[in-house]
């Protein structure tokens, strides 16, 4: 005795959209790859529910009016299983395909003739409205006659798109000005920069004229020198310019040449700071004149460069030859200090700008003491406050002679500009602020700095 097992598969059938929608000229074709079948038999039928609003050829379901339906994929063999494809036929005829007379329009103003002709095929029974965009500055476009109207002188790209296709066409709207003059400006340029030639063009609107390099130049890499005078350039070098322009309909001038010089950007610049000595200034004092030294050439200008900062400026910035760009200014109070100078300098569109900082502790005569030095020596003051030198200087051992001297922060400063006198029956001023006694006794010296006095010195001549 035997017990057999029978296994029962459930029939389905099923499509891989549930929504379809097509508009009135359109077929539709259902995908019988798309189809999945479950079950014993493969037999299936396609029917619309509803012919009036589509119909069914085959594979192809065909709109009759606009509506919607379901399309019906059935098992012959098992007319309850089925799978409805929810179908909605759109109002309107869409556009399949569409394509241009031309993918270029030019329209040369200068002519007379402003408009030009671009007409859009597509299918004869496309009801269709496109979205059309462009620059209205410059065209005017009506698609339904294809026709183009310049405004101004400009380019641009007019974009045609429908629902399913779409369509694009370049405009280059132009106008000879005729050139009369060009008139030559700087002919230097920076290296590793892109700008536009330094030069007039009259009139002002004028474009009839091409700028290029000479023959000797034409297959440098290091300079691309542009029709309209724009130019790259890669290295510091001179270059060749040939120029030509029309003065009229089919009048040429003649080629003129010249040359650009391309120059390094400066990325620093050196600047000094002295006193009125006209030596380096270490140290700086309030209400004290001090002078700026840009060290720079007569490449540049004294407009190219700005400076701010909290100073009192004595003098106008100039340029003196062999020294450099110089100021004179000083400071009307004490503390910390910064003057910013902003160099900056354009050539051909390009700049080149560095701004650098400089710092000032800035002091008042308070900070200033007076010290002494015999030679090379400091020299001290005794527990009386007095300095002690003498007649007989021993052969060097001892000090016989003494340099009244200025300490700021505990050194010397040897740029400050001071004088000492000798405060006897009359004052006397002391040559080199030395003192080198004559005989023994007391004396008595004042130092004064920037009008101001410091207080007084006692020297003892033993």
């Amino acid at each position: 005795m035997s017990l057999g097992l029978v296994a029962c598969t459930k029939s389905s059938i099923s499509y891989t959209e549930n929504n379809v929608a097509i508009y009135e000229n359109q077929v539709y074709e259902i995908k019988t790859e798309n189809i999945k079948i479950s079950g014993k038999t493969n037999d299936y039928s396609i029917i619309s529910l509803d012919t009036n609003i589509a119909e069914i050829d085959g594979v192809l379901v065909k709109p009759k009016s606009v509506g919607i339906t379901n399309i019906r994929l059935k098992l012959n063999s098992k007319k309850d299983v089925y799978f409805d494809i929810l179908f909605e036929v759109k109002a309107g005829k869409i556009a399949k395909n569409v394509s241009l007379e031309k993918s270029l329009i030019d329209i040369d103003m200068s002519s007379g003739v402003l408009t030009a002709l671009n007409k859009v095929t597509t299918n004869a029974d496309c009801d269709e409205t496109p979205d059309v965009s462009y620059d209205e500055n410059i065209i005017a476009y009506d698609i339904s006659t294809g026709v183009i109207t310049a405004k101004k002188v400009g380019s641009t790209d007019v974009q045609i798109k429908y629902q399913f296709c779409e369509a694009k066409f370049h405009v280059n709207v132009t106008e000879e000005i005729y050139t009369r003059l060009i008139i030559l400006g700087d002919n230097k340029v920076y290296e590793n920069s892109r700008g536009k030639l330094d030069f007039q063009v009259f009139p002002s609107n004028a474009n009839t004229y091409t700028f290029y390099l000479s023959e000797k130049d034409k297959d440098r890499t290091d300079f691309v020198m542009y029709s309209d005078g724009t130019y790259l350039s890669y290295g510091a070098t001179t270059i060749e310019i040939n120029y030509w322009f029309y003065d009229a309909k089919n009048h040429k001038s003649s080629v003129q040449s010249f040359e650009i010089e391309v120059v390094k950007k400066i990325s620093d610049f050196e600047v000094d700071i002295l006193n009125e000595n006209n030596v380096l200034a270490s140290n700086f004092f309030v209400n004290k004149t001090y002078k700026m030294n840009i060290k720079l050439d007569s490449t540049y200008e004294v407009s190219n460069f700005k400076i701010t900062g909290d100073f009192i400026s004595n003098s106008d910035l100039s340029y003196i030859e062999n020294v450099g760009f110089e100021k004179q200014f000083s400071f009307e109070k004490s503390g910390k200090i910064s003057i910013v100078i902003v160099f900056e300098k354009t050539l051909a569109g390009e700049k080149n700008i560095v701004e650098k900082n400089i710092d000032f502790d800035v002091s008042d005569t308070e900070s200033i003491k007076i010290g002494a030095k015999w030679l090379s020596l400091e020299l001290f003051p005794n527990q009386d406050e007095n300095f002690v030198i003498y007649l007989d200087g021993k052969d060097g051992l001892r000090p016989n002679q003494i340099a009244i001297m200025l300490k700021v922060n505990d050194t010397f400063d040897t740029t400050l500009n001071y004088n000492v006198y000798f405060l006897g029956d009359e004052k006397i001023e002391l040559d080199n602020n030395t003192f080198i006694p004559e005989s023994s006794g007391t004396y008595i010296f004042e130092v004064i700095f920037a009008g101001e006095s410091l207080g007084n010195i006692t020297v003892i001549v033993e």
